[in-house]
């Protein structure tokens, strides 16, 4: 359940595209470093999502509206940013591929 949670999120904040072509590498620097962490918190404060240090802090960054009801902590962002810098995931293609096998009716919820 927490794989699916974290890829509905990933898909919610980056979105899906609709290109076949490779990703290129994000790797900005030669380690990954805070400044990674920090600049996936600003993409995800300009999507909406709140990233708090401490659950029942306030948002590390403050969320562009429309806010989303998703909030994550920053461990939760670091892992996610640590997965885009090493080149792992999924692309928004694949994904779209895969939901496209979904049943017509109902989709997720429909497995519940």
């Amino acid at each position: 359940m927490k794989r699916a949670l974290v890829l509905c999120i990933t898909v919610t904040a980056v979105g899906c595209t609709g290109g076949t072509e490779a990703v290129p590498h994000p790797r900005p620097g030669p380690s990954f470093s805070d400044a990674d962490v920090n600049r996936a918190i600003q993409q995800l404060a300009r999507s909406g999502i709140a990233v708090l240090d401490q659950p029942g802090q306030a948002p590390a960054v403050e969320p562009s509206e429309p806010v989303s009801p998703v909030r994550l902590l920053r461990w939760q962002v670091r892992a996610m940013a640590l997965e885009v810098w090493a080149g792992a995931g999924e692309t928004g293609d694949r994904l779209d591929a895969l939901r496209a096998k979904w049943p017509s009716e109902g989709g997720a919820d429909a497995r519940r």
